[in-house]
Formats: structure tokens, sequence, C-alpha cells
């Protein structure tokens, strides 16, 4: 049997409700499904984190607690008004050296989380996960860094929070860790790519129900189309398409004929 690492693993979770979570699912799916899609998400979560060797499993819950929960986790209430108040909290309310995640990297392995509490009790003062669309996966922080002062300034939730979150751990002289990526679930393609990683998975089974209707892959195919549309017309027209390209002016529509509006000729 693996000894118990000492430390904490945090997941930092909302209890899933329709129009609450995974939001930028919908569309193509509705807010139940989008919902679902947490819940599945969250359940692979916490059973990998479940599997860890740390001696602290603790759930960073907003919203009602349940019969969901697996054994042995710490419950606790999360606190503050934006996401980076909410993770100071979470990190001074666990008080111990502790790796965070959230609840849409369904494919961690328990030996990714074990990895990343072991090196920093040993030879880092924080680790950093990054994720492939520039926000992070994981954050962890020894005992004793003051998770305020390495959050400060550093935006949420956008295409460089990683890059900021880096950057900022090594103006205040912190020695970080960078982990592998993980690529976290914001889209429906993010749904499927993942499911695949994760076959026997809970977010692989809903994955396969979502995908059995033809209406959800459509805007990954009209996405691909639109792509190819606006290369083609880069190359063939550069100087004309250019501004208009990029600022997302050209439009295609991809209804049916006989469901788009049509004006005729007197």
């Amino acid at each position: 049997m693996t000894d118990s690492i000492d430390g904490a693993v945090i997941v930092i979770a909302k209890t899933p409700h329709p129009g609450r979570v995974k939001t930028r699912l919908v569309p193509p799916l509705t807010p139940q499904e989008s919902a679902e899609v947490a819940w599945a998400c969250l359940s692979d979560t916490l059973d990998a984190v479940a599997r860890t060797a740390a001696r602290r499993r603790v759930l960073l819950l907003d919203g009602e607690p349940g019969s969901w929960i697996p054994d042995g986790f710490e419950v606790i209430t999360q606190r503050g008004n934006g996401l980076a108040d909410r993770l100071v909290a979470g990190f001074d309310d666990v008080d111990d050296d502790a790796v965070l995640i959230a609840m849409d990297t369904p494919q961690v392995r328990p030996a990714q989380l074990d990895r990343a509490l072991q090196t920093l009790r040993t030879s880092a003062q924080a680790v950093l996960g990054r994720s492939p669309d520039g926000g992070f996966w994981l954050l962890g922080l020894r005992r004793g860094i003051p998770a305020a002062t390495v959050l400060d300034g550093v935006p949420m939730s956008t295409t460089h929070t990683g890059a900021a979150q880096f950057r900022r751990l090594q103006e205040l002289g912190v020695s970080v860790t960078l982990l592998e990526e993980l690529r976290d679930i914001d889209t429906i393609d993010d749904v499927l790519a993942v499911a695949e990683l994760i076959p026997s998975s809970a977010t692989a089974q809903l994955a396969a129900r979502l995908t059995s209707r033809d209406d959800h892959a459509a805007p990954s195919k009209i996405g691909g189309l639109l792509d190819e549309i606006r290369s083609s017309l880069r190359r063939v027209h550069p100087d004309e398409f250019r501004s208009e390209i990029e600022r997302g002016a050209l439009v295609v529509d991809t209804r049916p004929i006989e469901q788009r509006d049509t004006h005729r000729r007197r």
C-alpha cells in the first residue's frame, strides 16, 4: 500500500444545477445537459482524488453537499465574491500544503496529483499546471506561502491567466515547478476530446449519449466549414477580406435554403 503524503488535494466546485454550471456549453447543449456534463466531470474528478495518497482530500463547495460526495472528503464552504477571492479563502481555510484543482479536468490521474503534492513538499514552494487554452488546471502552494499575495493582480478566466500566474510567482521569488498541460472542459469539442482519453469514465458515457444527437455535432462541423471559407478568402482576396474576417464580420448562413429569409426581385 502506498504511504500517505502529508498535505491536501482540494477540488473547487459548484453543486451542478442547470444554468449555474458549464454555461459555455449552452448552446449546443441545453442547460440540463450542461449540468449533466458537470455532474459527470465532478464524479470522475472526485473519484481520481479519492484514489490519491494525500492525507487530506477537500471539497471546496459552492452549493449543497449530499450523499454524492465520496467518503473521506472534508467539505468546506467557499467564501468570497470572485474566483480569486474563493481560491485565496480555500487555501487559507485548508491551512496546509495543498494542491487545488477544479472539476473540469476529469482525465486527471491520481498519480499526477500525488506527484504534484510530493513536489510541493520536497522541492518547490509552488506547482502550476497550465492549460492549452491559456488558463491553469492546478495550483499548489506550500503552507506559509500567502495565497492572497500569489493571486493578487492575476486575471481569472482569460487566455493569459496561466502565464500571468507563472509570472506572478516568479516576481515574488517563489520557486515553482511546472506540471504537464491538461485540457479543461469548456466547449463541446473539449467534452469529446477529453472523453476519448478516459473511455470507461462517467464523462465518456455521457459524451457517447450526447453525440448520438446530430445537432450537437453540428456546431463543430459548421465551425470547421467557416474556418475553411475564411482561409480561402484570405488567400484569394487577402487585402479586401482581412479586416472583415478578423473582426468576425463575415457571416455565413448555414441554415437550409427553405429556412432562410429571401428577397425576391420585382
